[in-house]
């Protein structure tokens, strides 16, 4: 009777584990989804912004030639923007955003062109 107790109680113990387990790493999955949708809105917002500059004034050299960081509570931003020499009215954009999770740096990057109007 008391070997039944034991591996009974062995038993829901392993299941109770599991089931944390399982819990933890969805919230984990749940963190790291809800950092991705946040960067990629963000980075949206961003080629937003560059095409709305770009309808009504060129950007000046120095705007291109610098790295804009942004930063959010968790999320930091790299933008460059340059001008293609051979195509006066074509920019070429490289967006990162990089955040920490669980003691490693993930990063999602988009590079487009765009067409001043």
């Amino acid at each position: 009777m008391l070997l039944e107790i034991l591996v009974a109680m062995a038993v829901l113990a392993f299941g109770i584990t599991s089931i944390f387990r399982i819990l933890f790493g969805s919230m984990a999955a749940l963190k790291h989804l809800e950092n991705r949708f946040q960067a990629q809105l963000k980075i949206e917002e961003k080629i937003w912004d560059i095409k709305r500059t770009l309808k009504t004034k060129d950007i000046s050299n120095e705007f291109l030639s610098n790295v804009v960081e942004g930063h959010n509570p968790e999320i930091d931003f790299k933008l460059r923007v340059k001008k293609i020499r051979d195509f006066p009215d074509l920019y070429s954009l490289d967006i990162t955003a990089s955040w920490n999770e669980e003691r490693k740096e993930v990063s999602i990057s988009k590079q487009l062109y765009i067409k001043r109007l």
